[in-house]
């Protein structure tokens, strides 16, 4: 019996440390993280599927990076991405599986009470970029609820090249072009001496952050580098997880485009007084 109990520790201790390794390697990413619904009531936006709809859904995903918010996955032509919402445990399909007396602590309800916010403000977030925002995010699709009209299972394959078949009417989901990040995207051009191109994408890029202000609407992670990009010659906003209505936006635009422009600023200055003089002058075009 004590040999027994011997193995018995060893071999839950071994599972428990496969499973940690292999969700490491696996970036965290797990079939059961996508699986979740919002706990509240929530007008989700109207689903209206784009016109190349059954060429990408017939595609399968790849695993490209994990965001803040969500996992973010790449079709075969690399054309599409596929951004699944990342859902804290305690607000998954079976949230008891990682908590089962977590209605015993305060500390889990706290947290609980604060995913449970983060997640009602990415929705308003996703809904507002879907209504006033989906030509300058490259937005395709929005599903924020379960539905039963996609009638889709799609292809996914983690890091770690393992296979998932995902029923699309059963995840919330953002689908989006993909577009190219905007300073490896400028650093191409300058190589190739294409000055004029980089002028025209820092005027896009002047006047994406300018139209998005005159909408009234804050982005609280406006960061140039990694949460702009360019897709098709024109400048969007990639990440649209956290964007909120404010009116007062609108009164200091050109506050707001210098102040998320300013590693654009340095770029230019490192490497043209033309481009950046050419800079300077759309900002007091505002």
């Amino acid at each position: 019996m004590k040999y027994l109990l011997i193995a018995l520790t060893l071999f839950l201790a071994a599972v428990s440390w496969l499973d940690r390794h292999f969700l490491k390697e696996s970036d965290s990413f797990c079939i059961g993280n996508i699986h979740g619904k919002a706990p509240f009531s929530f007008e989700a936006p109207p689903l209206s599927l784009p016109p190349d709809w059954e060429e990408i859904a017939s595609q399968s995903f790849h695993y490209l990076k994990r965001g803040h918010q969500s996992y973010v996955f790449l079709s075969d032509d690399g054309k599409s991405v596929i951004k699944f919402y990342r859902f804290p445990s305690e607000l998954r399909a079976h949230p008891w599986l990682s908590h089962p007396f977590s209605f015993l602590s305060k500390k889990r309800q706290a947290i609980r009470k604060y995913n449970l916010k983060k997640l009602k403000e990415s929705f308003q977030s996703f809904r507002l970029a879907s209504e006033e925002l989906q030509k300058e995010t490259g937005l395709l699709m929005v599903h924020l609820a379960p539905t039963q009209t996609l009638k889709k299972k799609i292809r996914l394959y983690d890091r770690l090249e393992t296979s998932y078949e995902v029923d699309l009417d059963r995840v919330v989901f953002l689908l989006q072009r993909r577009a190219e990040l905007i300073f490896p995207h400028l650093e191409t051009l300058f190589q190739k001496n294409e000055k004029e191109k980089i002028q025209q994408k820092v005027s896009n890029i002047i006047h994406l952050i300018a139209e998005r202000c005159s909408k009234g609407i804050v982005d609280r992670d406006a960061v140039l580098e990694k949460n702009y990009g360019i897709l098709n010659d024109e400048a969007i906003l990639i990440d649209v997880g956290r964007l909120v209505f404010d009116e007062s936006v609108k009164m200091r635009t050109r506050d707001e485009v210098e102040k998320i422009t300013a590693p654009l600023k340095t770029w230019l200055e490192a490497r043209d007084r033309d481009l950046l003089q050419a800079y300077e002058l759309a900002l007091q075009a505002l």
